[in-house]
């Protein structure tokens, strides 16, 4: 069964200055992100994996010392800072404590500076969706978490799981320049569920490799050359 994710409400920056809620996030969008190095990087929405417009879920609503929060559910991954061996690390939300620390950043600045944690709630709420980016992170509300779950796969083996929508994505809008919006927001796969979009069946396919390249040549490559 697929996590939830992000909260709909809580903002995105978008490199023109401007914010977004995550719910309202297209293929295309130009966001910040944060790279392998632990830098603050532009970046771009490949596509909605998962979401849930009306779905109730329990969030943890994780606020620091500034008061700013970001709200995801348990099984969603977050960036946090051990300040001792001062390094990085994926933990999922429902794994964190009180005085952890997790990374804050501004999108006029390359650097994430830490913040402690000083509570974290679960509260209901109404909306979830799962972004993609080409590093798989995403700053929101200012704070940088992942565009993944913890599920068997930690985050590196999901990134590399994914490469195959990013390479389309790369393709189609800037090699071929078909589309800029490679992965429209209202795609989905031949099902009436609400948050089936096209990473809900590559997810559920991650090891069956078999269904998963059928599934890439014949609804993603072949359609889309179908129609130069």
């Amino acid at each position: 069964m697929l996590g939830l994710c992000l909260f709909g409400d809580d903002l995105v920056s978008l490199q023109d200055g401007s914010l977004k809620q995550m719910k309202d996030l297209r293929s295309g969008d130009k966001v910040y992100s944060v790279d392998k190095q632990g830098q603050i990087v532009k970046d771009e929405i490949i596509m909605m994996l998962h979401g849930g417009a009306k779905t109730e879920a329990p969030f943890y609503t994780v606020t620091i010392s500034s008061n700013r929060s970001v709200s995801l559910t348990g099984d969603h991954l977050i960036i946090t800072y051990n300040k001792q061996k001062k390094r990085s690390h994926f933990v999922a939300a429902n794994e964190l404590k009180v005085n952890d620390y997790i990374l804050m950043g501004a999108s006029h600045s390359e650097n994430l500076q830490p913040q402690l944690i000083t509570s974290i709630e679960v509260l209901y709420k109404t909306g979830f969706y799962t972004p993609m980016t080409y590093t798989g992170t995403l700053l929101v509300n200012e704070l940088a978490v992942s565009c993944y779950v913890k599920h068997e796969n930690m985050y590196g083996e999901m990134h590399a799981l994914l490469y195959p929508f990013r390479l389309y994505y790369y393709l189609v809008k800037d090699v071929l320049q078909l589309s800029e919006e490679p992965f429209p927001f209202a795609m989905r796969v031949g099902t009436e569920n609400e948050g089936e979009f096209y990473g809900t069946q590559l997810i559920r396919s991650l090891h069956q490799s078999k269904k998963t390249i059928k599934y890439l040549v014949q609804n993603l490559l072949l359609h889309t050359f179908l129609n130069i």
